[in-house]
């Protein structure tokens, strides 16, 4: 997949959800395991929208778009694993606990 991706060809993450969401986790550091830079792996795991064909409705923040914001404790373009750190979600703009789903 990196050499797919560093030539400007589509790809994306994808899971089963198995263990609580750890699926797309895991997912996400296999390809990066491969050599991938964390900043294209991040990309194809949001922006991946596109090999969908879902990109006019998903994966990139712009108006009149679905998405939502994850905000996360540690930076995952120094870490890959950081992308587990998710603290809080924004849908609809609403923000809520990761941990408790509680509305902040």
């Amino acid at each position: 997949m990196k050499d797919l991706v560093e030539a400007g060809g589509l790809a994306g993450i994808g899971s089963h959800e198995q263990l609580q969401g750890l699926g797309f986790h895991w997912e996400l550091w296999s390809v990066h395991s491969k050599g991938m830079k964390n900043h294209n792996a991040l990309k194809i795991a949001t922006i991946g929208t596109e090999a969908l064909g879902l990109d006019t409705d998903l994966g990139s923040l712009e108006k009149g778009k679905l998405d939502n914001i994850l905000i996360l404790s540690k930076n995952p373009l120094e870490n890959i694993r950081n992308a587990n750190t998710l603290t809080h979600v924004i849908k609809n703009g609403r923000v809520y606990n990761a941990e408790t789903l509680d509305e902040v």
